[in-house]
């Protein structure tokens, strides 16, 4: 599955998924800081960056995601299961 992934996003290469690692677990990490601050109530402007990091990491998560949906195995290929 991975190596036909690959073949599908060759610009993205084996390691696409660490790629996305990084921003994602480190806007993940803002955002739960964003959202402590906010239950605290002490800075208004973190809803608005809130707001704004909460659209990139939709953005950002879409494209982690789009890579690793890998095509299904076709029934008549897969071990142990028969056509009927």
């Amino acid at each position: 599955m991975t190596a036909a992934s690959c073949r599908r996003n060759p610009e993205d290469g084996p390691g696409q998924d660490l790629d996305h690692l990084g921003a994602l677990r480190t806007t993940g990490v803002l955002l739960g800081t964003l959202d402590a601050e906010l239950a605290r109530g002490t800075d208004p402007a973190a809803k608005v960056a809130l707001e704004e990091i909460e659209g990139r990491f939709v953005c950002w998560l879409a494209a982690a995601e789009n890579p690793l949906r890998p095509a299904p195995i076709p029934w008549h290929l897969r071990r142990g299961t028969s056509s009927t």
